[in-house]
Parts: C-alpha cells; structure tokens; sequence
C-alpha cells in the first residue's frame, strides 16, 4: 500500500489501532525489597476474539469494514 494509513474521522496519519482483549499470567517468584509480590519477567498471554480498531488521536472507533472502505477509497 502506498499511500499513508489515515483515520476516517479526524485524518490523523498512523493513529488507526487495533486492540483485542486479552490476559497475561505471571508467575509470582517471592516479595521484592520494598514488600510487594515480584513477578517473573516471562508472561504468558492468551488473546481472545474481540477486537475494536480505535484512533489514538481522536478516540473514534469503527469496525473493520469502514476502515477496508476507507482505506480502499484511499488508494482509487
């Protein structure tokens, strides 16, 4: 794709982000020096189904097929 990816609402460049839901597990390996639990540095994670595609710029958020649209019409 040649041309920039920009946000339908605002036109902001690069602000287009895609977040899922997801977890992280980490394993709990003892009590730090300020008393708090310390946890592995390794993760495990587990990402589900859910999506949203949100602007960082201007919070819009839309589905996946306005933004296939709109980046489609970028490139006619």
């Amino acid at each position: 794709m040649n041309s920039s990816v920009t946000c339908p609402a605002c036109g902001a460049e690069a602000s287009l982000n895609r977040k899922f839901d997801a977890w992280a597990h980490y394993a709990i390996v003892g009590v730090d020096p300020k008393g708090q639990l310390a946890q592995a540095q390794e993760f495990d994670t587990q990402v589900f189904d859910h999506s949203e595609i949100e602007c960082s710029k201007c919070g819009e958020k839309f589905d996946e097929e306005e933004v296939i649209d709109h980046l489609s019409g970028l490139r006619a």
